[in-house]
């Protein structure tokens, strides 16, 4: 997933900017468009789309585009991936060799009538799938190349529609189709409201459609499986506790009581394939290499009487007593929308694809590599200037880390060397400044803990290394520098090698990374440091103290495992440019006992509501992301069901 914007032309251009080019009175007169001069047939061409590369059918006359077939996404290889026997984790890397099947849907589902319909390769990409766009769009442009097409016939711009629909007779208004906005909008359905919902992407799900399980006690699932007992209190406990006291302890409550009520409504309404357990719930078949979950969510969505795709909500329509009455919107033709109902819920998903957002509230900006790029913060921003009280705001869901670029022209073994070291507990790891702030070791331990450490890091971190260790990596690989078994490095992009593989071609990788500018080298650490734009003063210290550490077998700073305190050495130096990728932010919104939006002074705005990421900050205190499985998955599908239901007239009885 890349950053929404990232389009031949933009969504912001083909809603405003191509307004002027449509007013202009039929855009440009098929007189002034070169000839295609194509040879007449059907032509195969394949295109680089997220993972895998898309082929399809382009079947063209002299002049025009007749026909675009979608035929195949075929997947990318890694030797690196080993047999699922040895390591069942390997799968989710397997999987993320191709293309997202409901991804991908979006795409070919759309982009192909389209590009038919305008005769254009200027279509905008779709929301949420956008380097899958790239890569259909490319496709269609191989095929046309073979067919001798003057590219140029086919550069035309998309004429925006200047017309605008009006949505009336609505109950309820949900902005958002992930988990949050689908549970809320099926929710209030089922209570007996007319519900309109409105989602900027071109597929249902979001997040919840990619994750793994939710937290919750007593569900019908988990009581026919004879998991009757729970340990609530001390949930609570410890989550007001992680939390520094500051959730709001009503909120954590009803959710650790309530939320089985939501799961169970899912189960039913979404035909959903859960497993039980103990503490929660949990997809039966993984969401990212099945389809299932997705197609649950859709069956969800299909509950609802009226949803637009592709539709941005850009704001709240309030009356002159402050309350919410409806919401403006843009279809992705450049529609207008103006939809009017007493009841609005809001999820959109938080502003992990927001960097102006990402760099007030969490340090800098955080890759999107794993995140919804469509959430630029838009609910959020729309309910502040509703008058909504700022609350809670800060910290990321992260997991995953990965070197901040990759290297080309190696062996898969070699371009996965990177991709080892950055996690390899036995270097030497320091913050953006040049200061060690962590044990090198936390992601073997616990993968929450690490993911705040790299976020309280500001989103970078670099991984050190020397010409000694180096030369240990050539002939013996990471078991020289004292690792025995595999490095844990949790990514779906990359896959660590075998701790025995002799990295023999380690310079000619570091120096294809110094090229691709995410690795740094210096004869001395001054030098390093200035090359990597690090606080030489800090970063020396840093490599001191190490040293000293590695030398006397103690780590007194972080009690890192001794087995991996391998000392840096001679030089040069070399330092790997690392970062984290959160899955979505955390907080923003305050709401009461039934999910309404409060203002400042703590009274609620009337006709608005808010669930998932933008309200989860009354769970998790705004401060960072807590080490509770199956909150960030859980408290959306809770806060929508319970939105839902307020919002129509039924709320839950807690």
């Amino acid at each position: 997933m890349a950053e929404e914007g990232m389009t031949r032309r933009t969504f912001v251009a083909a809603t405003a900017a191509t307004a002027a080019v449509a007013a202009a009175g039929s855009a440009i007169a098929l007189a002034d468009v070169p000839a295609a001069g194509m040879k007449p047939g059907t032509y195969i061409g394949e295109g680089k789309g997220h993972r895998g590369t898309l082929r399809v059918s382009v079947t063209v006359s002299e002049d025009a585009i007749e026909a675009i077939d979608f035929i195949e996404s075929v997947p990318a290889t890694n030797e690196v991936i080993p047999d699922l026997s040895v390591d069942p984790f390997a799968i989710y890397a397997v999987a993320m060799l191709n293309d997202a099947q409901q991804i991908l849907d979006s795409v070919t589902s759309r982009m192909g009538d389209r590009i038919v319909e305008f005769q254009s390769l200027n279509v905008d990409a779709i929301c949420g799938a956008t380097i899958t766009s790239f890569g259909y769009l490319a496709a269609v442009e191989d095929a046309l190349t073979q067919a001798g097409a003057n590219l140029k016939a086919f550069d035309r711009p998309i004429p925006a529609k200047n017309e605008a629909e009006v949505y009336e007779g609505y109950d309820v208004i949900v902005v958002g189709g992930g988990a949050g906005g689908n549970t809320a909008a099926a929710s209030a359905t089922a209570a007996g409201a007319k519900v309109l919902q409105i989602e900027k992407s071109g597929r249902i799900g979001g997040c919840g459609s990619l994750s793994t399980g939710v937290r919750c006690t007593h569900s019908k699932l988990q009581e026919a499986a004879g998991f009757t007992e729970d340990d609530n209190d001390a949930l609570f406990a410890d989550a007001m506790k992680q939390g520094l006291w500051y959730p709001k302890g009503n909120l954590v409550r009803q959710f650790i009581d309530m939320g089985y009520e939501a799961m169970d409504f899912l189960c039913d309404v979404g035909q959903f394939e859960f497993r039980p357990g103990a503490t929660g719930l949990s997809y039966a078949k993984d969401s990212i290499i099945e389809p299932m979950a997705h197609d649950c969510w859709q069956r969800v969505s299909d509950t609802v009487d009226t949803v637009i795709m592709e539709t941005r909500a850009t704001e709240l329509i309030q009356d002159e007593s402050g309350a919410v009455i409806g919401v403006k919107a843009i279809k992705w033709d450049g529609t207008q929308v103006m939809a009017y109902a007493p009841n609005v819920i809001v999820a959109t998903g938080g502003y992990m694809g927001n960097n102006e957002m990402q760099e007030k509230y969490n340090h800098a900006s955080f890759s999107t590599a794993f995140a919804m790029a469509q959430d630029t913060g838009d609910g959020l921003q729309m309910m502040w200037a509703a008058g909504a009280n700022e609350f809670h705001i800060g910290g990321e869901s992260n997991h995953i880390t990965q070197p901040a670029g990759s290297v080309t022209g190696f062996n898969d073994y070699d371009s996965m060397i990177p991709h080892t070291l950055h996690a390899a507990p036995c270097l030497l790891n320091v913050n953006r400044y040049g200061q060690r702030w962590r044990s090198e070791d936390v992601l073997e331990t616990n993968m929450n803990q690490m993911g705040n450490y790299v976020v309280s890091a500001g989103g970078y971190y670099y991984a050190i290394l020397s010409q000694s260790q180096c030369e240990v990596l050539a002939k013996e690989g990471v078991a020289g520098l004292g690792k025995t078994t595999p490095v844990y490095a949790v990514n779906f992009n990359y896959y660590p090698v075998p701790v025995d593989y002799k990295m023999e071609r380690i310079y000619d990788v570091l120096e294809a990374g110094i090229e691709a500018g995410f690795i740094f080298k210096g004869d001395t650490v001054e030098e390093l440091a200035a090359a990597a734009g690090l606080a030489p003063e800090l970063l020396a210290k840093s490599i001191k103290d190490y040293d000293i550490a590695c030398e006397v077998g103690y780590d007194k700073l972080f009690n890192k495992n001794p087995a991996y305190l391998y000392p840096l050495g001679e030089g040069p130096y070399y330092a790997i440019k690392c970062m984290g990728c959160p899955y979505s932010t955390v907080g923003g919104i305050e709401v009461d006992d039934y999910m309404r939006v409060l203002r400042p002074d703590g009274t609620y705005i009337p006709g608005l509501y808010c669930a998932g990421a933008e309200s989860i900050g009354c769970l998790m205190g705004g401060a960072a992301f807590s080490d509770l499985g199956g909150f960030s998955f859980g408290w959306p599908c809770y806060s929508g069901y319970a939105a839902g239901k307020a919002a129509a007239g039924d709320p839950v009885d807690y």
